[in-house]
């Protein structure tokens, strides 16, 4: 049974708080979300079974790893909805040397979400791509370096980095874990502020990407948008775009 999510991030600028945010994009359909735990755990707990929303995986960074009261709420809370697991977010060097260090930790965090019965997977932007380590990208070094880190593959960073996701999902099927719903043109320039088109307006290639994961048994479909023109509108739309292409 496929899942639909709203990442979190998206909604960030709506509303004053988490409670107002869960609350339209539970009015949109969205019953799964993906999201970064804040520092009261136990409130974003009653917010989400207020409004019925069911988180599938949390966003964690290498940093935060080195907390351990922090580690193990993240786990608990996994626990407690019987949760993917988590994904991290982001990472960035030109030095390839630097790739092979974050991967020595994020394996390190891997086996131990592997123990506690969780994946942790590691989600791409556009620089990943465009990277070039001799002949490899920033991912390859990666999943070299750290067997068991799993794969969130942003599709509408992929082509922002110039790549065919669906392409790329025969490239890391071994690692692919679950997909990010992102639509985007070749030419978008991260960081630029420049709103994001809605799903199915721009020049990412999601209905073959959607039909290739779910013929590889992909579960977690995560819709995001970081810069939505219109932010309910956006959730609106993109619920039953991506729930007709999962069909």
């Amino acid at each position: 049974m496929t899942r639909i999510a709203m990442q979190m991030y998206t909604v960030r600028n709506y509303g004053e708080n988490l409670d107002e945010q869960l609350a339209m994009v539970r009015a949109a359909g969205f019953t799964h979300v993906e999201m970064s735990l804040g520092d009261d755990v136990e409130n974003t707990i009653e917010l989400l079974d207020k409004h019925g929303v069911i988180p599938v995986s949390t966003g964690v960074s290498l940093e935060s790893w080195d907390d351990k009261k922090r580690v193990e709420e993240n786990f608990a809370f996994l626990k407690h909805y019987a949760a993917r697991g988590s994904m991290n977010g982001f990472f960035h060097s030109e030095v390839e040397s630097d790739w092979k260090s974050a991967a020595k930790k994020l394996e390190e965090m891997a086996q131990e979400f592997a123990l506690r019965g969780f994946v942790l997977e590691y989600h791409n932007h556009d620089h990943e791509y465009r990277l070039d380590f001799g002949g490899r990208n920033a991912l390859d070094v990666l999943f070299e370096n750290a067997p068991s880190l799993k794969y969130q593959m942003d599709i509408g960073w992929v082509t922002a980095g110039g790549a065919n996701p669906v392409e790329m999902m025969d490239r890391y099927r071994q690692q692919l874990s679950s997909i990010h719903v992102k639509d985007l043109p070749g030419s978008y320039v991260r960081g630029s502020g420049a709103i994001m088109p809605d799903l199915g307006q721009g020049e990412t290639p999601i209905p073959a990407a959607v039909a290739k994961a779910l013929g590889q048994g992909i579960v977690d479909f995560i819709v995001e948008n970081d810069m939505p023109a219109d932010i309910p509108l956006f959730c609106e739309r993109a619920h039953p775009y991506l729930r007709d292409l999962l069909k």
